[in-house]
């Protein structure tokens, strides 16, 4: 593979008495510093250049590093947005099914059992897959961690609409 070089251009500034240093990565101009060197032209070797969709993508982290830091502080709205949209798309289909399992069971009973799936079920469902959703989501990496999130979020749309939700 041939070896590439960055070049290190010295400019000697006569009204300062110093040298300016621009590093030339592959062609691009990115670092510029000023030294107290006595010399012209320098060679550095560099990695080859690369492709515009690596660039793009590496010009786009710190943005992308921020949006996901913008995630994680409102992980716990998040979390509970993801699992409550869950539970209301199916929870009709959970009560239909609970319904059911009590058909054989007295109306007073059934009516009970209902209350306490309603009141204590759904709760503590609904708190377990808020904690386990977190834990699972605040250990992603941020461009995963973003993508879930829409992900989830398209999906639970899509189930929505199919469902005639909405």
């Amino acid at each position: 593979s041939p070896l590439y070089f960055c070049t290190i251009r010295l400019n000697l500034l006569l009204s300062r008495k110093e040298s300016s240093l621009s590093l030339y990565l592959c062609g691009l101009q990115t670092i510029k510093f000023i030294f107290l060197v006595d010399s012209s032209v320098l060679y550095y070797p560099c990695p080859p250049p690369l492709s515009p969709r690596i660039f793009i993508f590496l010009a786009m982290q710190p943005y992308i590093h921020q949006f996901a830091n913008f995630l994680r502080l409102h992980m716990d709205s998040i979390s509970v947005g993801l699992v409550a949209t869950f539970l209301i798309i199916y929870g009709g289909k959970i009560n239909g099914y609970f319904k059911k399992i009590t058909k054989s069971i007295p109306f007073v009973a059934r009516f009970a059992l209902f209350v306490v799936l309603c009141s204590a079920g759904y709760a503590f469902l609904t708190s377990q897959m808020v904690k386990y959703l977190k834990t699972f989501l605040r250990a992603q990496p941020d461009l995963p961690l973003i993508g879930i999130i829409a992900g989830a979020f398209l999906v639970l749309a899509f189930l929505a609409r199919s469902g005639k939700d909405i």
